[in-house]
């Protein structure tokens, strides 16, 4: 395949123009846009690469160039219904068409891309590196923090993987392509998960990312094939709510497995505006999580969904996570319910010895 700025490529090229969708809020929003091309594209052989700040292109094979341009019209369409924003697209046949792509996206960047490995060149580096590497050293883990009147709690943890930490293992710039997050997320998560079996010593559950299509291979039957009893008890699988609402029969033949085996259940990305357009893809899972917006209520989805079921997702700093409480969250995670949490638990051991005193 060829290189991103470069001129090789025969075939199809489907530029993503996400500037105007929530991708600089939630991130994570372009490594789902990776995992829907692979997943239409049935695994087969391409590229994805950013050539532009939140502006991505995927090459194709020629034959794949009509299934291309169809990927680019549901993936907006999937990302309009969630209330993710305006995801452009636009389909180029190369090399007819190479000048115009390459005018647009020179138009895009703010600086030119530097020439270097190909994604696909990257991604087999990660495999190489990271397959065979302590997924421990990659896997950072965030409470999620339950507030209480009577005492805060942990009711379980994120595993968030750690980028820079996989970036420096691997010689690889991870960060600035969704293809290699997702390719180094998803061997890091899936080696966590192989291992999870053997980790008698974890007491509290543990949410891991994965894919519906990942969920429904025979790679992910053998490991939940071997899973204890008392880790199935520990373990959340959490899906992506744009990769649902995509897959709809996938994910309801999955939790007609995944629960009866006593896995549990976690949807991210949740727009708490679109309560209404979800409700029916959300039957079934045991927690929702989705980022706080102070200037949208989340009113209606606390009442539909229920408050003990919702999750409010990375809050950045104490103003967000406390604004998140008020609003009725009572499970918050991210650096701002950190601090939350100890700033509670300091005021609770004060109110403790107070009272200690007076006694």
């Amino acid at each position: 395949m060829m290189r991103a700025s470069g001129v090789g490529h025969i075939g199809g090229a489907l530029l993503l123009d996400a500037r105007h969708t929530a991708e600089r809020e939630i991130p994570t929003l372009a490594r789902f846009f990776a995992q829907f091309v692979h997943d239409r594209l049935d695994g087969g052989k391409h590229d994805f690469a950013s050539v532009a700040e939140r502006v991505h292109l995927v090459l194709t094979d020629p034959h794949e160039s009509a299934r291309a341009a169809a990927i680019g019209a549901d993936l907006a369409r999937n990302v309009e219904h969630l209330g993710f924003g305006d995801l452009r697209w636009r389909l180029f046949h190369l090399p007819a068409e190479r000048e115009a792509l390459m005018a647009v996206i020179e138009a895009a960047r703010s600086a030119p891309a530097k020439d270097g490995p190909s994604p696909a060149d990257d991604a087999l580096r990660l495999q190489n590196v990271l397959d065979n590497a302590d997924p421990s050293a990659f896997l950072r883990q965030w409470p999620v923090y339950e507030i209480a009147p009577e005492g805060d709690t942990i009711a379980f943890e994120d595993a968030d993987v750690d980028l820079a930490a996989a970036s420096a293992a691997t010689g690889v710039a991870i960060t600035g392509n969704p293809w290699l997050v997702e390719c180094a997320s998803s061997l890091i998560e899936r080696r966590a998960l192989r291992d999870f079996a053997g980790d008698t010593s974890r007491v509290r559950p543990i949410c891991l990312r994965v894919t519906t299509r990942f969920a429904q291979s025979p790679e992910f039957a053998a490991i939940r094939f071997e899973l204890p009893p008392a880790a199935k008890d520990r373990l959340i699988l959490d899906f992506t709510i744009g990769d649902v609402h995509a897959n709809p029969d996938r994910f309801g033949a999955l939790l007609g497995v995944l629960r009866p085996s006593g896995i549990r259940v976690a949807l991210s990305h949740i727009p708490w505006s679109k309560a209404d357009q979800i409700e029916p893809l959300v039957a079934g899972v045991d927690w929702l999580k989705g980022r706080f917006d102070p200037a949208v209520s989340p009113a209606h989805a606390l009442l539909k969904f229920g408050a003990a079921r919702c999750v409010a997702d990375d809050l950045p700093d104490l103003a967000r996570a406390k604004a998140a409480v008020e609003a009725g969250f009572v499970r918050i995670t991210g650096p701002g319910a950190d601090a939350l949490f100890a700033e509670r638990r300091s005021r609770a051991l004060l109110a403790g010895r107070d009272a200690g005193q007076a006694r």
